[in-house]
């Protein structure tokens, strides 16, 4: 009775460890990828050794590969889902290209979102990997790419980690910037907020019109719209809405930069 005692303690010990160490925990409806894989089927077993190999460095919960995340992108309007990802919380994308991308309408729902990132002239954020001549709307003759030919998908997760390295170089190099001017700052200017008047400004200098609001700050969190706005009436309530107890709030999210009124 005993040894079987035993066998289901560890049982369930197994079936508790599998869940948490399942790779498939990250929200993907919230989490911040550092890269986004775009490709076709036909495409696929390149892709997947890439993505494997992007894990290996980054962790499998920074990679936006859809098979990591099969459960969770089994839902409706799984469009806008992926429109989001590749738009708003992938540091790069990376498109697969070749004749079967440009045919494909899932690949034509997801490169809408890359076509936005590049109207914005944000190029560090996109990549791209082709596999032959193909012609795609919205890529030109004068765009730069990995021929995906005269690589293997070992060297190409190579070159794309590097492209990562240097986008958080930039980055933190930007936010450095930023905190150093944050700290000529008036802050008696900006003791008393309320959440409405908050703004955040992101990658930019003092005077920048680039902010985003509440909705958009909860996205970059994580969390929901509601929580940020209780966490913000919770400071406003102890009469504590300042700049500096704000960014303690948040300090664990690096992409926050500062907070003007």
């Amino acid at each position: 009775m005993v040894e079987k005692d035993n066998e289901v303690t560890e049982a369930k010990k197994k079936v508790s460890m599998t869940k948490n160490d399942s790779p498939d925990t990250v929200d993907v409806t919230k989490a911040i990828f550092d890269v986004a894989l775009s490709f076709p089927g036909e495409e696929r077993e390149y892709a997947r050794t890439v993505a494997d190999r992007l894990s290996l460095r980054l962790g499998r919960n920074r990679v936006f590969y859809d098979d990591f995340y099969k459960s969770q992108l089994a839902r409706p309007n799984l469009d806008t889902l992926l429109q989001d990802i590749y738009r708003n919380r992938s540091s790069l994308v990376v498109a697969f290209l070749c004749e079967a991308y440009s045919q494909k309408e899932w690949c034509g729902i997801e490169f809408r979102a890359i076509r936005e990132i590049i109207k914005e002239r944000d190029d560090t954020k996109v990549m791209f990997v082709k596999h032959d001549n193909c012609k795609v709307e919205g890529v030109f003759s004068t765009d730069g790419y990995i021929n995906a030919n005269a690589h293997t998908p070992v060297e190409v997760a190579g070159l794309i980690l590097e492209r990562v390295g240097l986008n958080e170089t930039d980055r933190t190099h930007a936010e450095s910037q930023t905190a150093s001017s944050l700290n000529t700052v008036n802050r008696d200017q900006a003791i008393k907020m309320s959440p409405t008047d908050i703004m955040i400004m992101v990658d930019g200098e003092i005077g920048s019109e680039r902010t985003i609001d509440m909705a958009q700050l909860a996205e970059r969190l994580g969390v929901d719209v509601e929580d940020v706005r209780n966490a913000l009436n919770g400071l406003q309530s102890r009469g504590d809405l300042t700049i500096d107890s704000i960014g303690d709030r948040f300090a664990q999210v690096g992409r926050i930069i500062r907070f003007v009124r």
